[in-house]
């Protein structure tokens, strides 16, 4: 299978496993940019956080990666991108071999 197959496999993968847990997910294909994936859950679907009465939007950016290796300064960039979006950044790695699992390999929590 070719690195963009695997690739493409585990973002609609990791796509349906978020619609399932009730996140509305955007898939950039083929974007070469910092996110692959982007999900939103609904306000009526999370909990109001103590600050705010009132429900709040949970926004999530995903960096899909078959080998889990990023640049200093992608990191950077998504971090910059979660922060200027008030959300979180994780970092996912499929593992070698185009294996069933995913890991989270970091999580950038920029909203606070």
């Amino acid at each position: 299978m070719s690195n963009y197959r695997c690739g493409s496999s585990f973002e609609r993968r990791l796509r349906k496993y978020l619609e399932d847990a009730g996140f509305f997910v955007v898939r950039a294909a083929q974007s070469r940019g910092l996110t692959d994936l982007i999900a939103v859950k609904a306000p009526e679907a999370t909990v109001a956080s103590p600050a705010s009465p009132d429900p709040v939007s949970v926004a999530r950016l995903y960096s899909c990666r078959i080998h889990g290796r990023w640049s200093g300064q992608e990191k950077q960039d998504l971090y910059a991108l979660a922060k200027q979006t008030n959300s979180t950044a994780y970092l996912v790695s499929r593992g070698a071999a185009c294996t069933h699992y995913m890991l989270i390999i970091e999580r950038l929590e920029a909203a606070q």
